[in-house]
This record gives structure tokens, C-alpha cells and sequence, in this order.
């Protein structure tokens, strides 16, 4: 319900500030809010997705699907790409931990694809610990401001953060010329270990 919510109120808050801007609305500003609507559309359908889901039995199964998508388009436009993932869950995080993940990752790796100009991708998914998952994923390309992202011209990158801290985890951006590095670490229940 919340992600509904979530959503109604962004449509509305939109229509507002379209109805309240006397002068025209430029190509930007109508594509941010779209990339918002899309987002806060995602978010609600993640939801109800994950209450239907399960949680994937071991990090290279979570992996496997985008590894075998986003490694052919890597190779299709000269990118060298390498995956590491652990070889099994010390504790088992839950289906919308597993599927926010997956489309923070998706929509990193798109954007590597769109804009970085990189030739090396790395995609890691780690324990750190035993109550922390990190998602790390770094190239070598062009780089950018990561204070851009707060001033708002990032929104697919202000949608990761926002994924991730409604999770209690923490997203960061490490940015420059030849690095780019994003890193997700979501907390993880101990309630939910796994019996050896």
C-alpha cells in the first residue's frame, strides 16, 4: 500500500506542477517527471511482485539471468565485462531485498551502456560480514558530478537511492575520470540464517 501511495501522490504532485506552470514546460522537465512516474510505477509493481516471489537460492542464481542479458550487450559494444558473486547466502536476504537489488543493478549497467564510454565493467555481489550485502558495480569510463545527483539531474540514480534507503541500506557513488563506482549495502536479518 505504501508504494501506491507512493505513486498517487507523485502523479498528483506532477499534475500540480504542470496545472501551476504558467509559462512552457520544457523536453527536460516533462522527462524527469516521466522517469519519476516510471520509478514510483516500478516500485509498486516490485511490491506486489515480492510478496509472490521467492528469494533466489544462492547469489549466482540472483546473477545469472541479468549476467547473461547485460554480458551479450557488453560484448556487443566492446565492453569486457567481469561478474563475482558469492557462492552461497550467509544469510538469506528476502524477495525485495533480492529484487531491489536487481533493479538498481539493471538500471547501473543501462546506464554504463548509455553514457559511460567505458571498455571494463566489474559487477560484485559480496557479504560484508555476516548482516550486510554489498552490491558493488565500477568502470572505467568517462565518469561524472556525483553531486549532480543530489541537485536532481540524475533521476534514475535518485530512484536507486531512493530503493535502497526505503530498505534501511546504504547507496554511494564514487566518481572521476576513468572510475565510476556505485555501492549498495543492505543490512541483513539474523533471524533469516541459513542452517549449514
Amino acid at each position: 500500500m505504501l508504494f501506491h501511495d507512493g505513486l498517487g501522490g507523485s502523479i498528483v504532485r506532477s499534475i500540480i506542477m504542470l496545472e501551476q506552470n504558467d509559462q512552457k514546460v520544457d523536453k527536460p522537465q516533462v522527462l524527469s517527471i516521466l522517469k519519476m512516474l516510471r520509478s514510483d510505477l516500478r516500485q509498486a509493481v516490485d511490491s506486489g511482485s515480492s510478496l509472490s516471489s521467492k528469494e533466489p537460492a544462492a547469489p549466482m542464481e540472483w546473477g545469472a539471468p541479468m549476467r547473461h542479458r547485460f554480458a551479450q550487450l557488453f560484448e556487443e559494444t566492446s565492453i569486457r565485462s567481469q561478474w563475482h558473486f558469492e557462492q552461497a547466502w550467509l544469510i538469506l536476504p528476502i524477495a525485495l531485498q533480492c529484487l531491489t537489488l536487481t533493479r538498481v543493478a539493471e538500471e547501473a549497467l543501462t546506464n554504463i551502456l548509455k553514457h559511460s564510454e567505458a571498455s571494463e565493467v566489474t559487477v560484485a555481489l559480496t557479504a560484508a560480514g555476516s548482516h550486510e550485502l554489498v552490491l558493488r558495480i565500477q568502470d572505467n569510463g568517462v565518469g561524472f558530478d556525483p553531486q549532480t545527483v543530489e541537485a536532481g539531474l540524475h533521476v534514475g540514480l535518485q530512484s536507486m537511492q531512493a530503493r535502497i534507503s526505503r530498505l534501511g541500506g546504504i547507496f554511494s557513488i564514487s566518481s572521476a575520470a576513468s572510475h565510476t563506482a556505485i555501492q549498495v549495502i543492505l543490512p541483513l536479518k539474523p533471524d533469516l540464517q541459513l542452517s549449514s
